[in-house]
């Protein structure tokens, strides 16, 4: 975990990275579980684009 917990996801088969972060706040680990649980997978979806090569 980085300042402010940053972090680095790379899905790599999809051609994407994303840099999430949170500011310190009390939820800040709440917040952190909900977007690995429910945004993370939506952005991938939605975003991500299949490596043909």
């Amino acid at each position: 975990m980085g300042y402010g917990s940053q972090f680095i996801i790379m899905a790599l088969g999809k051609n994407l990275i994303i840099v999430p972060h949170n500011h310190d706040t009390p939820k800040g680990i709440e917040q952190q579980i909900d977007f690995l649980n429910k945004k993370l997978p939506k952005l991938i979806e939605t975003y991500g684009k299949q490596n043909n090569g």
